[in-house]
């Protein structure tokens, strides 16, 4: 049975989803080559090609076992720390530079594998920063808009509750021998020398 690979990738982190062992093995060796083919380098001590149950995936533990997913504690709470000092520069309506903006923007990011209604928050802090970089620059300040001060409230909610967060995904497990089939591959990658960027 032919079935559809499911891909997460982040930048340069991908995480491949397949009910069955032996084709997601095939298709991560296929995926792999193509991205050397395409100049990409594998980075081999940074990678896992063998299938397991728990990962560890942008800082999250996923445990395929029973679907959840959980955010490592200093993680969280640098995220809250974050968070807190934003609400409290837009409820004095203090400056704000537009980079810590992004950085904050960006760290929110990495937990939309865990929060599926992740992208829909932020978003107007979100479309404040991009006016503001177009305008006047990323190195300048400015002053947000207390609208925002819900969305930051849903998030310091959300990371507060210490509890996995059981995921929505759209493989399923089937009972075989060892009690579960769906596997995960990951592996990180590299743009290649011959590229303009080193990395």
């Amino acid at each position: 049975m032919k079935t559809e690979i499911r891909i997460i990738n982040y930048v340069d982190d991908i995480l491949l989803l397949h009910q069955n062992n032996e084709y997601l093995k095939n298709m991560t060796r296929k995926v792999i080559d193509t991205l050397k083919y395409f100049g990409f380098t594998i980075n081999t001590e940074k990678s896992d090609t063998e299938p397991k149950q728990t990962v560890i995936f942008l800082g999250q533990e996923l445990k395929l076992t029973y679907a959840t997913v959980k955010t490592k504690q200093k993680k969280r709470l640098l995220l809250l720390h974050d968070l807190f000092n934003m609400r409290r520069q837009k409820n004095a309506r203090t400056e704000i530079i537009v980079k810590q903006t992004a950085k904050l923007i960006r760290k929110r990011n990495n937990l939309e594998l865990q929060f599926q209604e992740a992208s829909l928050f932020l978003n107007i802090m979100d479309h404040q920063k991009v006016y503001a970089a177009r305008l006047i620059g990323w190195n300048i300040t400015m002053i947000m808009n207390k609208i925002t001060i819900p969305d930051i409230n849903w998030w310091v909610t959300k990371l507060r509750a210490k509890h996995p967060i059981i995921i929505n995904t759209d493989t399923t497990t089937n009972d075989n021998d060892n009690g579960f089939s769906t596997q995960w591959k990951g592996f990180n990658i590299r743009e290649g020398i011959g590229n303009d960027r080193n990395s």
